[in-house]
């Protein structure tokens, strides 16, 4: 005999939790890097780029809420979530580049190449952080 399957109501309940969960995780993740980020990097020898990192982020979102809906409409909903969650966690990524080029040169490793400059560090940081206000619009709207 068969094992019923899930339909109906229990299958979207499935859904929905298994959706509130991942982005539960999600969101702990960035605030939790967007709480850190002006005093981490400004410790990691960045000055004040956390701060206009996080200046980036929401000018970004508020300019993209603007054709959000648009957005949504053409890639859907499930593609919406799922580019706009890729966009946070290519700013949580982010702070790897500084860390470990920090974590680098406390270990006397070589940082000469162009992928640890300041300004590439500067610019993935910066890039991430426009990219992830410009997931956040459409995210909101889905």
């Amino acid at each position: 005999m068969a094992t019923p399957q899930p339909t109906g109501r229990f299958l979207n309940l499935g859904c929905v939790v298994h959706v509130s969960v991942g982005f539960a995780v999600l969101f702990t993740a960035f605030i939790a890097c967007q709480n850190t980020s002006s005093k981490m990097m400004k410790d990691l020898g960045f000055s004040n780029i956390g701060f206009l990192s996080i200046a980036l982020i929401y000018l970004s979102f508020a300019i993209t809420s603007l054709f959000a809906a648009p957005i949504n409409r053409a890639l859907g909903t499930r593609w919406t979530l799922f580019l706009s969650a890729l966009t946070y966690t290519i700013y949580i990524a982010s702070f790897l580049l500084p860390v470990v080029k920090v974590q680098r040169m406390a270990d006397g490793k070589d940082v000469s190449s162009w992928v640890f400059g300041d300004g590439f560090v500067k610019f993935v940081f910066l890039f991430g952080s426009c990219l992830t206000g410009a997931g956040a619009g459409p995210l909101w709207v889905s």
